[in-house]
């Protein structure tokens, strides 16, 4: 037994000093030359059961394999912990693989779900009858649409004109409406990549609000009319002012049109001002029969009679367009019938081939590129047309006119480029899918053009439903000095304003409310202004998986310039004048009938007002040398507030079947991963230690060799003793003659 045990502490002494020099190498079962290219005894044994780069052994052919031939009968396993390897291998993989492939499945299955729900292509799709319309009473109005007004009322009017006083204006509203929107004379195109139809919004009054009020704001007006009078007008301008000569001396010194114009503004409730009170609805969605614009229709007509224009020595050649409508910012669409007499037809992409292509513009109105009709008048179908009763409309648009064409039919473009004037991007209810992009491309038909939206932040909605938020660019604000670009839209003036005039023939411009993003000196111009991002900016939040437009505060502000205008203004003592002639005149013919000159019977009784126009001469008397501020204000006329969010109800329904399926397909992979990576750390441990058993292993039958083939070879002990003095001598005289040479010599 002693000798037994000294035997195994010598073997282990053996082992620790070859693990100090062990390597890899070592492990690989060397060959003997000696025996033709076959293994020793001791290779075969590390190359059949013990090998630790295979984990099963072929029980026929006594061989070892690779990590996966233990699948096939007639192999087995060399050890329980290979077979522990195998199988932690095995799930794995399946564990990676189940990562990868059965999310794709859920996401692509999810994928098409989604195409379904927001392609609407035919009349057959899931969501046709609630895009269609959402109109009140059908049960299919979850997106509810509000709009709110808002204006500003004058505080200082007189010494806004007359006292180049800063303008005090006073926010009032909301006044609040329900939008209701309905798509009809629907037609499908292209295998139902495209739609073509004639849209419509309803405003309708919500019943809480007060609408009866009346505001005090700006009127643009006298501009439209002189210009107007100033061109159809103007070729009587000879007559009567040979009429007023005898008479006047004043309207030798002044332009007769204006003279018209001012007659026209005294006659108006609001006076010689271009500040007027109304009601709500009719300054955003206009009105029919305004008092000025009928006293000129009136005017027209007497000009437009033979024996009338005769008396002027005047003849019309044709008749003159007219109307006494005036628009809105905004139409408030009533009626089907009314939608197609006035409007064109508009085409969209649906998304069928390409889903990132969901709502894009494929024509505005039957238009590629953005033409206004500012004069309806001009080819207006009196067939189709009630004047008083209706809006006038130009003539539908046609791709295939030429400019000059178009021009004939009352349009124009409002912008100066191509470009500028293009017809780009999504109507803001429908975005292709998915929404990643750090730009979406916008038609905004209120300020007739297109624009790009940038991405500003992530929000949530209800469950925590992600959204991607979008909003008005900054460069898309500036003026043509800080952004050459922006000359094409007429962007001359402050920063903040986009330049309306020539698509409205009025000096109007849009801005975000209180001037939001707009140079600080529109701010300072005007009292009363308080720009605020959080309810003054314009942004959209989109689902980006559907494309779906979840919430969105559309926010925009009409503006109007007021310029310093003289119109012109008699003296007060000319009036003076006229009215004593008057009364003189009166008495003549009192004094005539008195004396029997006159019969009572034969002539009435002269009144100023009937004889020489007391009225008029008080009007041409009125003030109206208008001198504003600076010479030009840019007066906030007021600003709309449009806001959409989809109900609780629908992110209910998403976070149960869209988002589940989302959060199923995340999970499968978070866990399949974590099972991977559990899976790959049992593995690495049951590698390491089978390294650690099978180096071991080694180490000790590798010393046990070692020690028996040195005790093979050793001489015997009666040898080692006799050879020992000698041995002792030769290796002093080597270590003399090593050390000699090293010793100096004297």
């Amino acid at each position: 037994m002693e000798e037994s045990d000294q035997l195994t502490a010598e073997d282990r002494e053996a082992a620790q000093s070859l693990k100090e020099d062990f390597r890899y190498s070592d492990l690989l079962p060397p060959r003997d030359s000696s025996i033709n290219g076959r293994h020793s005894s001791l290779s075969q044994k590390f190359d059949e059961k013990t090998c630790f780069y295979s984990l099963c052994y072929d029980t026929s052919k006594k061989r070892s394999w690779g990590w996966l031939c233990c699948i096939w009968p007639g192999f087995e396993f060399k050890s329980t912990n290979h077979y522990l390897m195998y199988q932690v291998t095995v799930w794995m993989m399946i564990a990676c693989l189940i990562s990868v492939i059965l999310p794709m499945i859920i996401y692509t299955f999810v994928d098409v779900i989604i195409n379904t729900e927001v392609v609407v292509d035919s009349p057959n799709a899931p969501n046709y009858a609630m895009w269609k319309t959402n109109t009140k009473g059908t049960g299919l109005d979850k997106a509810k649409i509000t709009m709110d007004l808002f204006y500003f009322e004058v505080q200082n009017p007189q010494e806004i004109l007359f006292a180049r006083a800063r303008p005090m204006v006073v926010e009032k509203g909301p006044y609040s409406y329900d939008e209701y929107y309905n798509r009809f004379d629907i037609e499908w195109s292209d295998d139902g990549d495209t739609k073509n139809l004639t849209a419509m919004e309803h405003k309708l009054q919500q019943e809480l609000t007060a609408l009866d009020d009346t505001i005090e704001s700006t009127r643009l007006i006298p501009k439209r009319v002189r210009d107007a009078l100033h061109a159809e007008i103007v070729q009587t301008n000879q007559s009567v002012t040979q009429f007023f000569d005898y008479m006047f001396t004043f309207l030798n010194q002044s332009s007769v049109p204006e003279v018209l114009f001012k007659q026209l503004m005294c006659n108006s409730p609001s006076g010689v001002s271009p500040f007027w009170k109304t009601g709500p609805s009719p300054a955003w969605f206009g009105w029919l029969n305004d008092p000025i614009l009928l006293q000129v229709q009136s005017i027209i007509d007497r000009l437009q009679n033979s024996s009338a224009a005769s008396s002027f020595n005047v003849t019309l050649n044709g008749t003159i367009p007219w109307t006494s409508a005036v628009p809105g910012p905004t139409v408030n669409w009533t009626s089907e019938a009314e939608v197609r007499r006035r409007k064109n037809r508009d085409t969209f992409k649906t998304g069928k081939k390409n889903s990132r292509q969901v709502g894009l513009y494929e024509n505005y109105q039957n238009m590629t590129a953005v033409w206004n009709c500012i004069h309806p008048s001009r080819n207006q179908n009196s067939g189709t047309y009630q004047e008083g009763k209706e809006f006038p409309a130009c003539a539908h648009f046609q791709r295939d006119w030429t400019d000059a064409e178009a021009k004939a039919h009352g349009y124009v473009q409002p912008f100066g480029s191509a470009f500028a004037n293009r017809v780009e991007g999504s109507d803001c209810t429908l975005f292709g899918r998915p929404m990643t992009s750090k730009k979406v491309q916008l038609f905004l038909s209120d300020i007739y053009r297109s624009a790009f939206a940038i991405h500003t932040e992530d929000v949530s909605w209800y469950h925590g439903i992600p959204l991607r938020r979008y909003g008005i660019q900054y460069i898309d604000m500036l003026n043509a000095s800080m952004n050459p670009n922006n000359a094409q839209y007429f962007t001359l003036g402050p920063m903040g304003l986009l330049n309306l005039t020539q698509a409205l023939n009025l000096p109007c411009f849009a801005s975000f409310p209180h001037f939001y993003m707009g140079d600080s000196r529109l701010v300072a111009a005007v009292g009363g202004m308080n720009p605020v991002q959080d309810i003054h900016q314009t942004v959209v939040d989109i689902e980006p998986q559907t494309g779906a437009l979840v919430r969105a505060h559309k926010r925009l502000q009409v503006n109007y310039q007021i310029d310093s205008y003289p119109i012109p203004q008699m003296s007060s003592e000319f009036y003076t004048f006229g009215e004593q002639i008057c009364y003189n005149v009166s008495d003549i013919v009192t004094t005539l009938i008195d004396a029997g000159v006159l019969t009572p019977g034969n002539i009435t009784a002269y009144q100023c007002d009937t004889l020489l126009q007391s009225s008029f001469f008080q009007c041409l008397a009125t003030p109206s040398n208008w001198q504003v501020e600076n010479d030009r204000i840019f007066f906030p006329y007021g600003w709309v507030h449009e806001y959409v969010e989809l109900p609780e109800s629908e992110a209910t329904s998403w976070n149960n079947s869209l988002f589940l399926a989302d959060r199923v397909a995340n999970a499968i992979r978070l866990w399949s991963l974590v099972a991977a990576g559990l899976l790959l750390a049992v593995l690495l441990t049951l590698a390491y230690l089978e390294w650690s058993q099978q180096t071991t292993k080694l180490f000790l039958e590798k010393a046990a060799h070692s020690q028996r083939q040195a005790a093979a070879d050793a001489p015997s002990a009666a040898v080692v003793d006799e050879m020992a003095p000698a041995a002792m001598m030769m290796m002093k005289d080597e270590d003399v003659q090593s050390t000699a040479p090293l010793i100096p010599r004297v």
